[in-house]
């Protein structure tokens, strides 16, 4: 959840050019919340964005995400927690970089840097590539291309999957974040993560002794079984070497059975100690599982007029991702547009802004059954004399 609570942001104060972006706003935003915000151009809108993202600090008033005050944190800081999307297709990704380089640049946000995590392997690139190939614009067979040479509809859909990748933050982050976000009860919130943390990787090393001595165990048995294979034969065959009356061809018959016993006892202990890694890895993703149970933070994704300039088809295309991404990943979504119908398609909730102020708002069913007309009359009514541009009616 993220709150906005009386907030107020003036540009050029104590001069003739003193302008109040925002004034006095607050705003509360519960988790799956995505809202379609449209107002005049001078309205606040972007202003609220860079506020929230921390681009630029708020005279008065506070930030909260999931209870607890943010409105400090430089934007870097705050980079983990809120995804963002601009206007410029050229302000979300690296024009001399490769396409998977900016993945990994934006899978690596708000964790240290090393030249290990830096590295892309060949995993990394499958996830990439399959990210890629959901978007429907080919990109995945593209993944070796500078950015520069997509066109501005590519490189916004990029941009769009950078803010939205799914990150896994590393134990230590959820345990801070889960202390962080639990304000009201901080010292509980630490022992109880903690204590969790502790156990959860105890049980983790423990089932993993357990799987060693299982497969040590069963190792063992194989090998004396086939201790006792060879034994048996050595006996058998010398018995049968000097009686002198059985075949030669008996004699290899016996030989062949013998190696191809023991063939089979050999591959049974191989493919015994080759079970040790899925069983360790699946006991690591039981392990993963519960401790990201802990993870309290999802990006807020923040899209600034994201499809502003792209021309309608690839626009009606970046949105339709959009709206299939948010739904997927069910992220807490800001979307500033000037266009009235997409204000009203997608989002459930809807919110005009005036002059720093929210002048209407509006969601649930309500927004559902709203046309142009209406949200211009309440706009209208709402606002005194402030105009839209033509483009929002369009």
């Amino acid at each position: 959840m993220i709150e906005i609570r009386n907030v107020t942001k003036t540009f050029n104060s104590g001069t003739v050019n003193e302008h109040k972006a925002i004034d006095n706003l607050s705003l509360t935003l519960n988790d799956g919340d995505f809202i379609t915000v449209i107002g005049s151009n001078g309205a606040g809108k972007s202003t609220l964005l860079n506020i929230i993202s921390g681009s630029i600090s708020s005279d008065v008033g506070l930030i909260l995400l999931n209870g607890t005050d943010v409105s400090n944190l430089s934007e870097h800081k705050r980079a983990p927690y809120f995804g963002r999307v601009f206007q410029d297709p050229m302000k979300g990704t690296a024009t001399d970089m490769t396409v998977i380089e900016n993945l990994a640049l934006a899978k690596g946000r708000g964790r240290s840097r090393s030249l290990f995590r830096w590295s892309i392997r060949r995993k990394d690139k499958a996830y990439y590539e399959e990210q890629l190939k959901s978007l429907g614009l080919g990109l995945e067979s593209r993944i070796h291309q500078k950015v520069g040479v997509l066109s501005g509809g590519q490189r916004q859909a990029i941009t769009l999957l950078m803010a939205t990748m799914a990150q896994k933050p590393s134990y230590n982050r959820i345990r801070k974040d889960y202390i962080k976000f639990n304000p009201s009860r901080r010292d509980e919130a630490k022992k109880e993560v903690t204590t969790a943390l502790k156990q959860y990787f105890r049980e983790y090393l423990d089932g993993r002794k357990e799987i060693k001595k299982q497969v040590s165990l069963e190792v063992k048995t194989l090998k004396a079984k086939r201790k006792d294979l060879k034994k048996d034969f050595k006996k058998s065959f010398k018995i049968l070497k000097k009686d002198d009356s059985i075949e030669k061809e008996l004699l290899k018959s016996e030989k062949n059975k013998y190696r191809l016993s023991k063939k089979e006892i050999n591959a049974s202990i191989g493919a015994c100690k080759k079970s040790k890694k899925p069983k360790f890895k699946e006991l690591y993703k039981t392990f993963d599982s519960k401790v990201r149970e802990f993870d309290v933070t999802k990006p807020v994704l923040l899209l600034d007029e994201h499809t502003a300039a792209l021309d309608p088809k690839t626009a009606a295309k970046v949105l339709e991702i959009t709206d299939r991404i948010v739904k997927e990943q069910h992220l807490t979504t800001i979307m500033i547009t000037h266009n009235m119908n997409d204000a009203i398609k997608y989002g459930n909730r809807l919110i005009m802004m005036s002059k720093g102020k929210i002048a209407v708002d509006i969601s649930g069913e309500e927004k559902k059954k709203l046309t142009i007309p209406q949200l211009l009359d309440m706009f209208s009514n709402a606002s005194g004399n402030d105009v839209l541009a033509d483009s929002a009616i369009l």
